[in-house]
C-alpha cells in the first residue's frame, strides 16, 4: 500500500465519486423538498420570587427558581398545557404532533425558560408561542401554590420575542444540494478507499499463498 496506489485508484475509480456525489445532492433536494417553510419564533418566561407574607413564602420561592428550574421545561411540553394551548386556539392537531413544533430549554443558571415554536406557517408560530408561554407561566405559578395559600411565591412573567414575525429557519435549496452533494463525494471516496485497501490486501495475500504454494 502506497501514496501513489491509492491516487491511481481514485482517478481509475473516480465515477464512483461522481455518481455519490449526484446521489447526495439528489438526495439534499428531496430533502429540502419535503421539509418545505420552517419558521420559529422564541418567547421567554422569566419566574421571579415574590416578597411573601412571611419568610417561609420568600424562601419558598428561593428554593423554587434555584433549584428546580430544570422542570420548566417539562411543564411547557406536558400533555396538559399542549392540550389547553390547542383549545384555546383551535388547532386542528393532536398534542403529539403539537409537541413536534415545540422545544423549551433553560439557560445556565438563569430562572429563565426559553420556549421555542416552530411551524410550516410564520403566524401559527407567533400565536402558539405567544399563548403556550402564558399557559405555561401561568401552570408554573399554579403549580408552586403551597396548599390553603392564596398566591403563589414566585409570579411567571412572558417576554415576548422583540420579533414582529417568526424567523424563516428552512433548508435553503441551494444549502442542501450542496451539502448533499459533499456528503455523497465523502462517501464515494471512503468506498474507493475501502475497495482499493481490499484490492492491495487481496494482492498481498495472494503473493503469499504463492510463495508457500
Amino acid at each position: 500500500m502506497n501514496l501513489y496506489g491509492f491516487l491511481r485508484a481514485v482517478t481509475r475509480e473516480w465515477w464512483v465519486i461522481v455518481l455519490m456525489a449526484t446521489i447526495g445532492s439528489a438526495a439534499g433536494f428531496g430533502i429540502v423538498q419535503a421539509s418545505g417553510d420552517s419558521f420559529a419564533v422564541t418567547n421567554r418566561i422569566f419566574v421571579k420570587v415574590l416578597s411573601g407574607e412571611s419568610a417561609s413564602d420568600l424562601s419558598a420561592g428561593a428554593v423554587f427558581t434555584n433549584q428546580q428550574v430544570e422542570l420548566y421545561p417539562v411543564i411547557v411540553t406536558s400533555r396538559e398545557t399542549l392540550q389547553d394551548v390547542i383549545d384555546d386556539l383551535d388547532l386542528d392537531m393532536t398534542t403529539q404532533e403539537l409537541s413536534k413544533w415545540v422545544s423549551a430549554e433553560v439557560p445556565a443558571e438563569t430562572p429563565v425558560v426559553a420556549v421555542t415554536v416552530t411551524s410550516p406557517d410564520s403566524e401559527t408560530s407567533v400565536e402558539v408561542a405567544d399563548r403556550l408561554a402564558e399557559v405555561a407561566g401561568a401552570q408554573i405559578e399554579e403549580l408552586e401554590s403551597r396548599p390553603g395559600s392564596n398566591r403563589s411565591p414566585v409570579e411567571a412573567v412572558v417576554l415576548h420575542s422583540a420579533a414582529d414575525e417568526a424567523e424563516d429557519v428552512s433548508i435553503p435549496l441551494l444549502e442542501g444540494v450542496i451539502g448533499g452533494g459533499i456528503v455523497g463525494a465523502g462517501l464515494g471516496l471512503a468506498t474507493t478507499i475501502l475497495l482499493y485497501v481490499r484490492s492491495q490486501l487481496q494482492a498481498e495475500w495472494d503473493k503469499t499463498y504463492h510463495e508457500q504454494g
